[in-house]
């Protein structure tokens, strides 16, 4: 499955700092994704998932996140030993 938020909806301000995003992760804790900037190695909040109704957790699935000037993608990826599985 894959989540896309758009550009817009990301709290990055000045936008244009979108391309200096040099990683992003979720924090499972209180459902946000963090991104750190080039000019900055601090995360900040860039979205909360539960403004959206999604709540992510790691226990049956991983991620891979990638952002860009087209928002930030989330790509949910069943763990090869997820409880579901008989």
């Amino acid at each position: 499955m894959i989540i896309q938020i758009p550009a817009n909806d990301l709290h990055i301000i000045p936008e244009w700092r979108i391309n200096s995003i040099k990683s992003a992760h979720i924090d499972f804790a209180d459902n946000c994704v963090y991104a750190s900037f080039d000019d900055n190695s601090e995360s900040k909040p860039i979205v909360d998932l539960k403004t959206y109704g999604v709540h992510l957790d790691n226990r049956f699935h991983r991620y891979d996140i990638s952002v860009g000037p087209a928002g930030l993608f989330i790509k949910v990826i069943n763990n090869e030993y997820s409880l579901y599985k008989g």
